[in-house]
């Protein structure tokens, strides 16, 4: 009956009464389930009164009380209302410009012990609601690991669309970038090193997350893995190949310094915003010192200067020191350099297409052609232009490499020689 009571006053509005007789029935019996629940409910109701961002601490002070509670996980509703009461919290302090990373530390802190449902549609849109913080909260990766990715809903692996049509990246895509750069801001060295095979087969298992190859590359930098990044930026490369920073990205890894200056130039003739470039060209500016292209390197210092001065940023020393070089002084900048990079940066699609030229095949077998004159062997393609003298149904044999077929968004063969048996 204390229940029933308890109840009846806190659906009235008379939580004074309500956490009165729940706090006598308690001390009665603490072990009595419908005593703990009783009271589970009226704190629930204080929380769910205080969850404004001014009465935080208040806030905080329900959810300790529900913790000594020790209600069971199989409080089902009661832990669900509770994750939404709690992702209601988190966005309202998110979106009060005064707030401070603590007050999310202070969160997870008093909700790490609690036995939400996961996976569950709550347990998804409290992800969603702390992924606002990814960038200023010092504590989301911990976030992560403690909600746990393996409580991803298949619902969460989609993307959806927006009122007017835009593709939103799926929950699951959202929250791997977001671990992944934090990890990389934070140079978490044992996180990354544990995050990296995981996030390999997330990116292998899951190809339409097409950036999840350029943060496994970035992380296996970061680890001491620079040999790996090649292979799992190949599909990456073959859509973003005219962004300068997937080329800067390979540039960073390669150990040659011949290879790393041709791929640093293909990235320099890559269309970007100059702001976006200032990296890139500090980068490029010493790998043209190096080999005494001082033309080249005068052109792109002044240019970098000018960036850095139309957005008010700071200069760093060492390129106002380069401006009192005797090289400096005595050159004339290059006003035709994007030309100077054009056959360095055709080297560079050229180790691209050496190193997946090293996958290559020989096959034989009837030949299946097409009305178009495109034919296939088995899973191989064959261009029009190698089947001119052939016809349906001959035997041939056929050397092929791996390509990358943007329609299927897969890796695949292709042939580069067919001769009749």
């Amino acid at each position: 009956m204390s229940f029933s009571q308890i109840n009846q006053l806190r659906k009235a509005g008379q939580l004074r009464q309500a956490w009165v007789m729940a706090r006598a029935e308690l001390s009665r019996d603490s072990n009595d389930i419908w005593n703990q629940r009783a009271m589970a409910w009226v704190l629930y109701d204080y929380a769910k009164q205080n969850a404004t961002f001014d009465q935080f601490d208040r806030f905080i002070k329900c959810l300790e009380q529900i913790n000594n509670l020790c209600l069971p996980a199989d409080e089902t509703l009661f832990w669900e209302k509770i994750t939404w009461l709690v992702r209601g919290m988190a966005a309202t302090c998110q979106r009060n410009k005064k707030h401070q990373p603590s007050r999310f530390s202070q969160l997870l802190s008093s909700i790490s012990v609690m036995p939400f449902p996961k996976p569950s549609e709550s347990w998804s849109a409290l992800l969603q609601t702390f992924l606002r913080l990814k960038n200023d909260w010092p504590s989301f990766p911990d976030f992560c690991r403690w909600w746990g990715f393996e409580n991803l809903r298949p619902d969460d692996y989609h993307p959806s669309l927006s009122s007017d049509g835009h593709r939103i990246l799926s929950l699951a895509e959202r929250s791997f970038m977001a671990y992944s750069k934090a990890l990389l801001a934070q140079n978490r060295q044992q996180d990354m090193l544990q995050w990296e095979p995981h996030l390999g087969t997330l990116s292998s298992s899951n190809p339409s997350y097409i950036y999840l190859p350029y943060y496994l590359a970035k992380i296996r930098i970061a680890i001491g893995k620079p040999q790996l990044v090649f292979d799992s930026m190949k599909t990456f490369v073959h859509k973003k190949r005219n962004e300068f920073w997937v080329w800067e990205l390979l540039g960073d890894t390669a150990t040659n310094p011949d290879s790393r200056f041709c791929l640093y130039s293909k990235a320099m003739t890559c269309p970007a915003k100059d702001e976006m470039m200032v990296n890139m060209r500090e980068k490029i500016i010493n790998e043209l010192l190096q080999r005494n292209h001082f033309p080249q390197a005068k052109a792109e210092l002044e240019h970098l200067l000018i960036t850095r001065r139309r957005n008010n940023w700071n200069i760093p020393t060492p390129l106002l020191q380069m401006q009192q070089s005797n090289w400096y002084l005595n050159t004339h900048a290059d006003n035709n350099i994007k030309t100077f990079y054009i056959p360095f940066a055709q080297k560079a699609e050229n180790i691209l297409l050496k190193k997946e030229r090293k996958e290559t095949i020989t096959r034989s077998g009837t030949l299946r052609k097409t009305a178009t004159g495109i034919a296939f062997l088995d899973d191989i393609y064959i261009p029009a232009h190698l089947t001119v003298h052939l016809k349906q149904g001959d035997s041939v044999i056929v050397s092929a490499v791996k390509a990358f077929d943007k329609k299927k968004n897969r890796w695949g063969w292709k042939a580069i020689k067919i001769q009749q048996k």
